[in-house]
């Protein structure tokens, strides 16, 4: 009787555990969405961007992890939000100032003066919103989704090519996503926001990417 009910308890624990991870996957999916009817910037591409800054493999699918935070290259998923928020906080405690966090991996050093505290960095709501409208202005400088998202990414091709290949991939991956020349042009939104960041591309101002040129923040998903 006793060796039943443990195993009752570790079934249980397992399946709870497994339904906890699934709702937190989504996550991220459910900041997306939001941030899309907020900017009309297609939920499709905030959607790919975010599996591929953070997505880790559930059988066959991929999915994005919100609590995740890569510091030069290294990923680190977290099972919850407090253990990712007091992960960032020592890295800045240890005068760590370049990492990427929460679900479109925003990065720290470039980005963090945008948000009153490291806990509002790493809220999906608000993590998304602001990669949402920083995709929104690289749209209208490029006219198209898949430059957008490279340059996201980086404003070095070395770094954006093989980024945008990756986006392509796990964009056509996606249910009910249009055809990848559907998603190059789409509908243009709005451009009435500032400048959230620019650097000099070129001879003339651009927006920058979400890390300095030439560096490049390593997604978690391999380009392999």
């Amino acid at each position: 009787m006793t060796l039943f009910i443990r195993a009752s308890t570790l079934l249980f624990i397992t399946f709870c555990g497994a339904f906890l991870s699934a709702e937190t996957s989504r996550v991220c999916d459910i900041a997306a969405r939001n941030a899309s009817q907020q900017t009309d910037v297609p939920l499709n591409v905030l959607l790919a961007i975010s599996r591929v800054e953070t997505g880790r493999g559930r059988g066959e699918e991929v999915e994005s992890w919100p609590w995740t935070v890569n510091v030069s290259g290294k990923g680190y998923w977290f099972e919850n939000r407090n253990a990712a928020l007091l992960f960032s906080l020592t890295q800045i405690d240890s005068n760590v100032r370049s990492f990427d966090v929460g679900c479109f991996q925003i990065n720290f050093l470039w980005h963090g003066g945008a948000f009153s505290s490291m806990d509002e960095m790493i809220d999906p709501r608000k993590n998304a919103l602001y990669a949402a409208r920083f995709l929104k202005r690289l749209y209208a400088e490029f006219n198209n989704w898949e430059l957008a998202a490279g340059a996201y990414h980086s404003r070095n091709e070395k770094f954006a090519t093989p980024y945008k290949q990756r986006f392509r991939r796990v964009y056509a991956q996606l249910d009910d996503a249009p055809r990848s020349g559907e998603v190059v042009s789409g509908r243009s939104a709005s451009t009435g926001l500032g400048s959230l960041i620019s650097s000099s591309y070129g001879a003339r101002q651009t927006l920058g990417s979400l890390v300095l040129l030439p560096e490049s923040s390593s997604s978690l998903i391999s380009f392999e």
